[in-house]
């Protein structure tokens, strides 16, 4: 199971480290009202060295930081990954580790503390169950729920990825067809999504530089029930070169 999750961490964290997939998966993912006020060209990445030993295990995803578009405060999102959860306690009691773990580093260094957004990247098999709020895990009346502290998280599900999501994405295309990957990541024998991406990938002329895609082309081998045979002959009905392309793939990865 570990070694599975690895490979969709890995995977994300490939991707999303490079700052223009990052600023353009917020750019899908956080709802308007937020959007309006944030400078997505403004994209950097939060140092978590500072976390407690006994907390490392919560802290495998990113922290990504932007600025307001008047300049005056940053904003740090937490992009969780998530192909599986236990519940849906489990899913806030991380992200709360995590709030408390940058507040208090904040409060020991006198400055002001950081305003952190939860974003949670969903692409396991199970349909997502877990409450917006934090408060509605409890069961109590309304009454005494407005007393409780709260917070709430935005969700990403790449199974609600639609020609809305290919329309904002069009102009790049890595991080389009790194969600579809991740979408169809658990249906093993998906072979049209494959050639989708291929196909993407090819429209979009990225094959002329390997080194852009290798880490998708991996991972496809990786997620789905398909050789390095089957995939030269995907990337053959393209027109380009399959065997030669996989063969850098391979010498790089595997």
């Amino acid at each position: 199971m570990d070694k599975i999750k690895n490979i969709h961490n890995n995977f994300i964290h490939n991707i999303l480290k490079q700052s223009e997939n990052a600023s353009d998966f917020l750019m899908v993912s956080l709802p308007d009202d937020i959007i309006k006020h944030i400078d997505l060209t403004k994209i950097d990445y939060d140092d978590t060295g500072y976390v407690l030993k006994n907390f490392k295990e919560y802290f495998s995803d990113l922290v990504v930081k932007t600025r307001t578009k008047d300049n005056e405060v940053d904003i740090y999102y937490l992009v969780e990954h998530k192909s599986c959860y236990k519940s849906s306690e489990a899913i806030f009691l991380q992200i709360l580790k995590y709030k408390y773990s940058m507040w208090e580093e904040d409060f020991k260094n006198e400055r002001d503390w950081r305003i952190i957004i939860p974003v949670v990247l969903y692409h396991g098999e199970k349909k997502w169950k877990v409450p917006e709020s934090f408060k509605d895990i409890f069961n109590a009346p309304i009454d005494i729920k407005k007393y409780l502290f709260d917070f709430k998280y935005i969700l990403f599900d790449t199974k609600d990825i639609d020609k809305n999501i290919y329309n904002k994405l069009k102009n790049n295309i890595i991080l389009l067809s790194s969600l579809l990957a991740l979408k169809s990541a658990f249906e093993k024998d998906d072979i049209e999504r494959v050639e989708e991406i291929i196909h993407l990938l090819y429209e979009a002329g990225l094959f002329d530089d390997i080194d852009r895609i290798e880490v998708i082309i991996t991972y496809l081998i990786q997620t789905k029930n398909i050789d390095e045979k089957k995939l030269v002959t995907l990337i053959d009905k393209e027109g380009l070169k399959g065997g030669e392309i996989m063969q850098t793939v391979v010498d790089k990865w595997v």
